[in-house]
């Protein structure tokens, strides 16, 4: 079940699911499309090499369009999997979009439903029902694949999921992004000064290690796509938010 193989979805009209993810959150794929939205879905099984290096380049994406708070929704579903091995998936490469596994969460059946033989599989339905991508592949950044929802009408937003707001204090923002020579990190109160900066690149790899939010020298990394994990004394505060160095 590897990527031995051209991965496609053979269908070219969606055909309606309801599944409850690892959070035990039910998901129904037609209410989503009934709503006017996209819904991205990502099919993977949590051994596939190829899925371990595409995962943070879908969450990237799942982040730049409001982590299902604006008009696409992303979902994950597995292959075979139960809903521990998909956890220790997410934990381990760092996703945070809907994952359905494959065993209590039906991900198995829906897989067979669309026909997917090999891993992963990335298609995109529009709100009409058609699929109007078969399959996105090879997803190089996840400004590739942003740049392909962005094509058929994803809207980007601020995206709230993982920002830990502790007694009121926040990370606002990181900026300039896209950035060239630096970056800054905009708090909201001076008890979270002094940050633990942790830059990674899509393949989750640790590239990058500041100990101050003030301005954090990133002219060193190549251009691309990266994620910032902000932490104040091991805290999390800010989550695999989507940098771009340009």
């Amino acid at each position: 079940m590897s990527l031995g193989i051209k991965a496609q979805c053979p269908l070219t009209t969606a055909v309606d699911f309801t599944a409850t993810d690892i959070n035990g959150q039910t998901h129904n794929l037609f209410s989503y499309l009934n709503a006017g939205k996209y819904v991205l879905i990502d099919f993977f099984y949590t051994t596939c090499g190829p899925c371990q290096q595409t995962a943070p380049k879908v969450q990237g994406a799942y982040e730049h369009f409001g982590c299902n708070s604006s008009n696409v929704i992303f979902l994950s579903i597995d292959q075979g999997d139960n809903n521990s091995q998909v956890t220790q998936f997410d934990n381990t490469y760092g996703i945070h979009c809907p994952s359905i596994s494959g065993v209590e969460g039906g991900g198995t059946a829906i897989n067979s439903t669309y026909g997917i033989t090999a891993f992963p599989t990335v298609i995109l339905i529009a709100p009409n029902k058609n699929i109007i991508e078969q399959d996105i592949w090879p997803i190089s950044d996840a400004a590739f694949l942003i740049s392909k929802i962005t094509t058929h009408g994803g809207i980007p937003a601020a995206c709230v999921n993982g920002v830990n707001d502790l007694k009121n204090n926040k990370i606002n923002s990181v900026y300039p992004n896209p950035a060239n020579d630096y970056i800054k990190i905009d708090c909201s109160s001076e008890d979270l000064k002094s940050l633990n900066v942790q830059i990674y690149n899509v393949l989750g790899e640790l590239v990058f290690e500041s100990k101050s939010n003030d301005l954090i020298q990133v002219k060193n990394l190549n251009n691309g796509s990266y994620f910032i994990k902000v932490f104040k004394n091991e805290v999390l505060f800010l989550n695999e938010k989507l940098l771009i160095i340009r």
